[in-house]
């Protein structure tokens, strides 16, 4: 007993496509067709189209078209039962035995995973960036998925390779990361064109939001001070701010570094530094001591801040009007 194909998939969709042929050791009676019998239930996958024998009265041939049923099923036995000689004389018991198995199963998506989640000017770089996709069953790793981006990210991200792991149920795309001084938010990733092991193309994916991309640098947009000209009126009891407002949300846990040209070290001495509720504006609160000085033309450098992303600020410096007499 032999089948053909040996194993049935999406692509076998059709009429006629599968057939078994079954080979007696003696010329039959061709006006009796045997009855085969499959050991699963595979109605909903195959039905009868023709059968017939071979000139030699030896060779009995069925075929049945196939339709997609999205099912999995192995090692169907095939019994054959019912067939007679030239003579009359009823077959011998055949003891059915695996034939073929039937997938037409399409595999899925079952997780997408961006590494790192958040695209910023630290990973730029050769192979930093990466998505995993898991799929629901072993794969054919001779085709690879295509992914594609719901935000034009091309500026940013360019591929840089594509492997199965060992188990061909995932695949990782890996990509190079350029900083194009970008912030795109919410980006999504969409999963086609892969095939199981039995050449089933995948089920349809539903994109969904993986990762964001913010290489943008945070700039000083203001800095303002409490007092532009600090005079004896001003004692040690008093203090002097300096409020600096970045373009967007900081890392709070990084405080910025103020620096003054000319250097006021001996009038100005830092007593603390705070970030307000939007994490956009930090305040630096200084002591300030009578150094007997007079000094015109202050400017103020901000530098060493970093946004919630991780993203170094561009370099900030003012000329804020800040005398010292």
């Amino acid at each position: 007993v032999t089948a053909s194909p040996l194993m049935l998939s999406d692509s076998d969709a059709g009429a006629g496509v599968f057939s078994v042929t079954v080979t007696f050791d003696e010329a039959m009676d061709t006006t009796v067709d045997p009855t085969l019998t499959f050991g699963t239930d595979v109605s909903g996958t195959l039905t009868f189209n023709s059968g017939g024998w071979d000139v030699t009265e030896t060779i009995y041939t069925a075929t049945y078209d196939v339709v997609d049923a999205d099912v999995d099923m192995t090692d169907v036995t095939v019994d054959v039962t019912g067939a007679q000689d030239t003579n009359g004389n009823v077959q011998q018991d055949y003891t059915e035995a695996i034939e073929f198995s039937v997938d037409t199963l399409n595999p899925g998506v079952t997780d997408v995973t961006a590494t790192p989640v958040v695209v910023s000017d630290s990973e730029v770089g050769a192979g930093t960036f990466s998505i995993a996709v898991t799929f629901d069953e072993v794969m054919d790793t001779t085709v690879d998925p295509t992914l594609t981006f719901g935000t034009d990210v091309s500026g940013t991200l360019t591929f840089n390779s594509g492997v199965w792991d060992v188990t061909e149920t995932i695949y990782t795309a890996t990509y190079d990361v350029v900083d194009a001084d970008v912030d795109m938010t919410d980006v999504t990733v969409d999963v086609t064109g892969a095939q199981d092991a039995a050449g089933n193309a995948q089920q349809d994916y539903t994109e969904a939001i993986e990762f964001s991309v913010d290489t943008v640098n945070p700039t000083v947009t203001t800095v303002v001070v409490s007092e532009t000209l600090l005079t004896d009126a001003v004692t040690a009891l008093e203090s002097f701010r300096i409020d600096v407002t970045f373009s967007e949300a900081m890392d709070m846990t990084v405080d910025p570094v103020l620096v003054f040209n000319p250097g006021v070290a001996g009038s100005l001495v830092l007593a603390g530094g705070s970030w307000d509720g939007t994490a956009a504006i930090y305040t630096a609160t200084y002591d300030v001591v009578d150094a007997e000085v007079d000094m015109t033309d202050v400017t103020v450098g901000v530098t060493g801040a970093l946004d919630a992303a991780g993203e170094g600020q561009r370099g900030y410096t003012e000329a804020i009007g800040l005398g010292v007499g």
